[in-house]
Formats: structure tokens, C-alpha cells, sequence
């Protein structure tokens, strides 16, 4: 198949527009992609911060419940001031 010189800059400009087009949309789902793993990321941090706090707060209770329970251990049979008041 012989192209003369205008077919062949018409289909060069035809794949010229494809091609400018196709790079838009990749660099557009680039930043969707990056936009999705961005925010997935910030989720992850704050579920992460939110058991992290949980797990503490659990942990100080047990702690305060064993200095709790300690002192009770130490008074035992004697007075407590501090609960009598």
C-alpha cells in the first residue's frame, strides 16, 4: 500500500494526538493512584494511632490496678485515711 505525503502526515498526526492523549491519561491515573495510596496511608497511621492509644490506656489501668491492689496488700487490717474520708 503506497501512502502519498498527506495520508502519511495525516496518520503521523493521528498518532501524534493518540499518543498526547494517552500520556494525559496515564499521568492522570498516576495521580488518582497516588491520591488513593495517600489517603489509605493516612488511614492506616490513624487506626494504628488509635490501637496503639487503646493498648496504653489498657496497660496503664493493669498498672494502676496492680499499685492499687499492692497497697491494699501492704494495708491490710490497718486503716486507709485517705478511702475512710
Amino acid at each position: 500500500m503506497n501512502l502519498t505525503p498527506g495520508d502519511k502526515q495525516s496518520a503521523a498526526s493521528a498518532d501524534t494526538s493518540y499518543l498526547s492523549s494517552l500520556r494525559a491519561n496515564v499521568s492522570q491515573l498516576q495521580n488518582d493512584i497516588n491520591a488513593f495510596l495517600t489517603q489509605q496511608m493516612e488511614d492506616d497511621k490513624a487506626r494504628d494511632a488509635a490501637a496503639a492509644t487503646s493498648v496504653a490506656q489498657k496497660r496503664s489501668k493493669s498498672e494502676k490496678d496492680r499499685e492499687r491492689e499492692k497497697r491494699e496488700e501492704e494495708m491490710y487490717g490497718e486503716e486507709n485515711m485517705e478511702e475512710d474520708a
